[in-house]
């Protein structure tokens, strides 16, 4: 073959793989536009026409079409989407990594639920810090105070929307292992951070200071009277 020969071969695949490129960026708009207006089953078929050839939007496609079957409450076929967006990128995509974690955490699955979100949170740093947010609340229903406290605290270091609950829910576990003006300071800071909203931190500070003024035996302190954030 003439080098003239392969060069006219390499621009027709360069092309090709140029419009196959442009295509699947196509698709996957009309889907996103489809979802956001809950058409989840004409999204899905605007997906599904994404080929596997563009790697990168395959992946992105595969994690699109998991979440509508989220939205629909088929989480079985949702995981399975997210798995194979996972495969398809070796792991390393945080986003279908934390949407395993929610679908896995809605089906009970919760040691698979806390290993998808240790991964997100891992792969992401800050992006996902709501990730070690979820894992707190499965140590947290776990009985396990102290590594959910070692989440939540983590989680509240890292801005986003989580930021408040996770500082409400740290200081529940500070309370139920009796660190009550540590617990104190936290929900303080949620009340700061949501700027006066967070309603359970408010109630929680409440009744944590009625028992630091009180000369109750902190042991006896009903500790299920504090509400943990879970969402």
């Amino acid at each position: 073959m003439s080098l003239r020969s392969l060069m006219v071969i390499t621009t027709l695949l360069l092309i090709s793989i140029s419009v196959n490129a442009q295509e699947s960026q196509a698709y996957l708009k009309a889907g996103n536009k489809l979802a956001a207006e809950e058409k989840y089953e004409a999204a899905i078929r605007e997906y599904e026409l994404v080929t596997a050839s563009e790697n990168d939007s395959y992946a992105r496609a595969l994690y699109n079409i998991g979440v509508c079957y989220f939205e629909l409450y088929l989480t079985d076929k949702a995981v399975e989407y997210f798995n194979n967006a996972l495969d398809l990128r070796r792991g390393n995509y945080p986003r279908a990594s934390y949407a395993l974690g929610v679908a896995l955490e809605e089906q009970g699955r919760l040691v698979e639920a806390n290993a998808a979100y240790s991964q997100a949170a891992r792969e992401s740093h800050d992006e996902f810090a709501a990730a070690n947010f979820r894992r707190g609340v499965i140590a947290a229903k776990a009985g396990q105070m102290e590594a959910a406290a070692n989440l939540f605290r983590n989680a509240s270091k890292h801005p986003g929307p989580h930021v408040a609950n996770s500082l409400n829910n740290l200081g529940v576990m500070l309370a139920q292992t009796g660190k009550l003006a540590e617990a104190a300071d936290a929900f303080t800071k949620a009340l700061r951070q949501s700027n006066g909203a967070a309603s359970e931190a408010e109630k929680n500070l409440r009744l944590c200071r009625v028992l630091l003024l009180s000369a109750v035996n902190r042991d006896t302190f009903p500790a299920l009277r504090l509400s943990l954030t879970e969402h």
